[in-house]
C-alpha cells in the first residue's frame, strides 16, 4: 500500500499540471483585414490584394508575402498567419489600383490582433 500511495502522490501533481497547461491561452500570428473601395467610398468586390514587406518589393510587385486574395461582395479580404512586421498593400481591379497611394499598416502588426486597413482604387 505505501508503494501506491506513492506512486499516487507523484502522479496527481503531474496529472495536474498536465490538465492546466491546456489551459492556458497561446498568442496568435496578427490577422490584417484589407477593405478596397473606389473613388465614392462604395466596396469593390473582386478585387485582387496581396502584401509586401518592403517598399521597394511594394514598387516592382516581387515577393509578396502571401497569395493574391480576391476581395467578397463587401470589398475585404482577410490575411492571416502575418508575422509581425509592416505591410505594403497593393490592391487592382481591371485598369484601376492603388499605385500612386502607398498604403502601408501605419506600424507592425501585433500578436493576438486584426489590424484593418482602407485601399482606395483610383
Amino acid at each position: 500500500m505505501g508503494r501506491n500511495l506513492r506512486i499516487l502522490t507523484l502522479l496527481l501533481p503531474l496529472s495536474l499540471l498536465l490538465t492546466l497547461s491546456g489551459c492556458f491561452e497561446t498568442d496568435n500570428p496578427p490577422q490584417l483585414e484589407v477593405s478596397v473601395i473606389d473613388q465614392d467610398s462604395l466596396p469593390v468586390p473582386d478585387a485582387y490584394v496581396t502584401l509586401f514587406t518592403s517598399q521597394q518589393e511594394w514598387r516592382q510587385l516581387e515577393n509578396p508575402v502571401q497569395a493574391w486574395r480576391r476581395t467578397g461582395l463587401e470589398g475585404q479580404v482577410l490575411f492571416i498567419d502575418l508575422k509581425e512586421t509592416t505591410y505594403w498593400i497593393y490592391c487592382r481591379k481591371g485598369d484601376q489600383d492603388n499605385s500612386f497611394d502607398e498604403i502601408t499598416t501605419q506600424g507592425d502588426l501585433k500578436l493576438n490582433q486584426r489590424a484593418h486597413v482602407v485601399v482606395h482604387l483610383r
